[in-house]
């Protein structure tokens, strides 16, 4: 044991144990003996047991006297230190007992909490590790969603609304960002553990094939806003979550207003904000 842990106040140590208590006693008694060692040496002393004779011992010896009732403010304050410290102690661990405790019962409730139509298209595989990677502080008691999650979503659904402005406006050059969105959520149901159940119509993109509900853009913008809603759901769980402006406008969106455009029919490109989207995921 390093001597300085010797010296420190140990919660799982009785009073009674603590090196810290015995070494300052003994320091102090030992300081008082030596001091009262040197006045009976360098003093001319009479051994008188009447009242002169002890008031005369009281004076002489007045000062190792007064070093011995250190001794007494010194042990108070030992002890006050050590009811201090084990209390903080048990704090410490009741914290931890009841963050375990709720971690568990949290982990239980959103497994309860996924038992939903909703998730009808997808497949969680660990409850555990979904759970996880939502609330990547649950373990020490803080039960809020990820951020790094929301911040990731949000920016697939503000490139998704720049693709709508930009096909409302004729411009149906958006191969590239319809690809990107999809990737998008592909990416971030991967990094919760949740596998998406596609079926329907395939589609290759520059050598990859991809599968979309159907190959209508007011098709495939249903499903995303469909998946917007799902990540909703799961995020809801966390009672504080308040959606961003644009993860509302996807909530509430009316498909309608998306042209039923057949993305066969657009042009293929590079996806280059896809690259950095992944890049800024790892």
């Amino acid at each position: 044991m390093k001597l300085s842990k010797k010296f420190t106040v140990d919660p799982e140590k009785s009073f009674t144990q603590l090196y810290l208590l015995w070494f300052g006693v003994v320091l102090i008694v030992s300081l008082s003996i030596a001091v009262g060692v040197t006045i009976l040496c360098h003093e001319n002393l009479s051994f008188e047991l009447d009242g002169d004779g002890f008031n005369n011992f009281v004076q002489i010896y007045k000062f190792p006297l007064g070093i011995l009732a250190v001794i007494i403010p010194y042990i108070a304050f030992i002890a006050t230190t050590h009811r201090s410290v084990q209390a903080k102690e048990q704090i410490i661990l009741s914290r931890a007992q009841n963050n375990f405790s709720n971690y568990f019962k949290h982990l239980e409730e959103f497994e309860k909490f996924t038992h939903n139509p909703i998730f009808d298209k997808l497949q969680i595989s660990d409850i555990r590790k979904t759970h996880e990677l939502l609330f990547p502080k649950a373990d020490i008691g803080n039960y809020a969603i990820s951020s790094t999650l929301i911040i990731m979503i949000d920016e697939a659904l503000y490139s998704l609304r720049n693709l709508i402005s930009k096909f409302q406006s004729g411009d149906n050059d958006g191969l590239d960002e319809i690809i990107f969105v999809d990737k998008s959520f592909q990416v971030f149901f991967s990094l919760c553990n949740i596998e998406l159940l596609r079926s329907g119509r395939n589609f290759n993109y520059m050598g990859t094939n991809y599968t979309f509900v159907s190959l209508k853009l007011n098709d495939i913008f249903s499903e995303f806003v469909k998946y917007s809603r799902v990540l909703h759901f799961l995020f809801s769980f966390d009672k504080n979550f308040s959606p961003s402006q644009v993860f509302s406008e996807f909530l509430n969106m009316d498909i309608e207003d998306v042209p039923k455009i057949d993305i066969s029919t657009i042009e293929q490109g590079k996806v280059e904000s896809f690259n950095v989207f992944i890049n800024n995921s790892k």
